[in-house]
């Protein structure tokens, strides 16, 4: 936080600054903070075991449900009218019923 609140500080407008957060999956008692007042918040990622070793081996280009939509997001933030449709991505609501 320290660091987000610098950039204003230097003349960095708040729509220059996306940020995401990025959660071991499984972590119990998440809370999202507010980062309305630093930048834009694009999501967040919850990240397995099996994606870490993926990072730390340099892959790239892999599908992974839990990712894709926070990479759809800031891709279409960074590079506007290019294609990226985070739409296509987004979690699915879930059905409301007697089983479930």
């Amino acid at each position: 936080m320290n660091l987000l609140s610098a950039f204003p500080r230097y003349g960095l407008p708040r729509e220059c600054i996306g940020i995401k957060d990025t959660v071991p999956e499984g972590l119990q008692n998440y809370q999202t903070l507010d980062y309305t007042r630093y930048g834009l918040f694009l999501g967040t990622e919850y990240q397995s075991t099996q994606t870490s070793n993926r990072i730390a081996a340099g892959e790239s280009n892999w599908s992974d449900p839990k990712l894709d939509f926070v990479r759809e997001k800031i891709l279409e933030w960074v590079l506007p009218n290019h294609g990226f449709t985070p739409a296509k991505y987004a979690p699915k609501p879930k059905k409301k019923g007697w089983f479930r």
